[in-house]
């Protein structure tokens, strides 16, 4: 078969690979669709603490199950499906702890990272998301769309770690895919969202789904218009999903005192961010990182896919063969698509 497989950075091969088997309580599926995300375009440009190269790139995906193991009795033949990345192990101390999303086993274990992902022809699932995280879906529903299920299911892991009520006037720094859809998430909560970005055509895109507000933003003068945004102290909470280490220092800058920022957006290993750290302590902020997600996040998403809830046609910007998949970075690189579907 063949497959898009990650050496180094901005080195990845169109390669023939062997079609996967699938083991004892493995089931492999027939990739429909495989979406690049933020998380696949950083990795394919500086490298990612999780991958282990040669490897086959690619975490987001919709597909039909095409063969599966000895003892399978969950799916069958033919069936749609999604399946996360990843499923805790349950044992570990993080697990027992209630932290499914820090599970010391997850590294080791992840779809598209340190096992063989969806940039391919076909991918297997390995038994442990076989059992707990993949889930039928409907045939209705494209499966471009229900490839969103991943990043969705990250979003609503991440809103579940803050403290959010009906009236709540929300920052949100940055309108990539997550971003809007941390929107959508929100305004079904009746949260006043301000959304911010460099881009016009992406806060376009947000006013349609629903922002109360949009800013056309630098790093210059984020922290002077995002201030306003929440009144005469600043916004209740504010969110980072961008990933910079300007845009950390910002988020907690614009922070009203008392309030929450939930810093989203993963920096490149290594970034040291500083902030005033009277603000925190006589300000009483509170600081929240959120990080991946959970099988309940995880069926969540599904569920908001699948109803409508949350729209993510209007994400899929693009779409390209696999065979061009190297065009799909590079739309994502130029900032020309918020998500590239890959087709196979």
């Amino acid at each position: 078969m063949l497959a898009a497989r990650y050496w180094a950075p901005r080195d990845l091969r169109l390669e023939n690979a062997e079609t996967p088997v699938p083991e004892e309580g493995e089931v492999v599926i027939k990739v429909l669709a495989s979406n690049i995300c933020g998380t696949d375009l950083k990795s394919f440009l500086r490298g990612h603490p999780m991958m282990r190269p040669p490897m086959t790139m690619g975490h987001e995906f919709c597909g039909v199950v095409s063969e599966v193991g000895e003892g399978v009795k969950k799916f069958k033949t033919g069936e749609r499906v999604v399946a996360s990345n990843s499923s805790p192990c349950g044992t570990c101390t993080f697990c027992r702890q209630g932290a499914p999303t820090l599970c010391e086993r997850i590294p080791g274990r992840l779809i598209g990272f340190s096992i063989p992902g969806s940039y391919a022809q076909y991918v297997k699932i390995p038994r442990h998301i076989v059992s707990e995280n993949a889930y039928s879906v409907k045939t209705s529903v494209p499966p471009e769309e229900m490839a969103c299920s991943e990043p969705l299911a990250a979003a609503i892991h991440a809103l579940d770690r803050v403290k959010l009520e009906r009236g709540l006037r929300v920052v949100l720094i940055g309108s990539g895919a997550l971003g809007l859809m941390l929107l959508q998430l929100l305004k079904t909560r009746e949260i006043h969202v301000t959304m911010t970005n460099r881009s016009e055509g992406r806060l376009r895109i947000a006013e349609k789904l629903g922002a109360d507000e949009v800013l056309q933003v630098t790093d210059e003068d984020l922290v002077a218009k995002a201030r306003g945004a929440g009144g005469p102290t600043g916004p209740d909470l504010v969110i980072e999903a961008v990933g910079k280490k300007e845009t950390w220092e910002a988020a907690f800058r614009i922070v009203r005192e008392g309030g929450q920022v939930l810093f989203f957006g993963g920096c490149a290993a290594g970034t040291e961010v500083s902030f005033d750290a009277g603000k925190m302590h006589y300000g009483e902020v509170t600081v929240t990182g959120s990080f991946h997600h959970e099988p309940s996040s995880f069926k969540r998403a599904i569920t908001a896919i699948e109803s409508g809830n949350v729209r993510v046609r209007p994400l899929l910007t693009h779409s390209v063969p696999l065979e061009r998949i190297q065009d799909g970075f590079g739309l994502m690189e130029r900032r020309d698509a918020l998500k590239v579907t890959v087709t196979t």
